[in-house]
């Protein structure tokens, strides 16, 4: 997710999204703490002036799914595609 930020002091941004660990943040593409808020939301702090500000959710569960997903993408096609030994 990227997002277009301007503030005229430092202030918090707040986002309705449930906080967890695995969350990371960049300002102007420099990481930052991405912090438990009120409660159970997440948000992190931004300086003064217009920044960019990018998060991504990144879990290990979630990089192996996307591994394991592409693979079996590939293995499905590859059989679909290959030639049965009655065409030969």
């Amino acid at each position: 997710m990227r997002l277009r930020v301007h503030s005229d002091r430092p202030a918090w941004l707040v986002l309705s999204q449930t906080w967890h660990p695995d969350w990371q943040a960049w300002v102007d593409g420099v990481p930052v703490a991405y912090l438990r808020t009120d409660g159970a939301l997440g948000g992190l702090a931004i300086p003064p002036g217009v920044h960019e500000v990018r998060l991504r959710f990144e879990s290990p569960p979630y990089r192996w799914g996307r591994w394991l997903s592409a693979i079996g993408t590939m293995l499905a096609l590859g059989i679909a595609f290959w030639p049965s030994r009655s065409n030969r």
